[in-house]
């Protein structure tokens, strides 16, 4: 997950910023090779999403 025109918004250029980023891994992954499955191409989608950011939490917690 990534989030363009935080922690100050920089006018509608996020959605460029975005988009091209998309695009340049989108390039990246046609190249990559997972080496225990050499004959296996790697596939991905993007999504791209747009509005205000409510919350946002990415980690690990440790319950043991």
């Amino acid at each position: 997950m990534c989030v363009s025109g935080l922690p100050e918004r920089i006018g509608n250029s996020h959605v460029t910023e975005i988009a091209d980023m998309s695009l340049v891994i989108l390039k990246s992954v046609e190249g990559f090779t997972v080496r225990q499955r050499p004959d296996t191409k790697l596939k991905i989608r993007i999504g791209i999403n747009s509005g205000e950011l409510k919350q946002l939490y990415c980690g690990y917690t440790n319950t043991f």
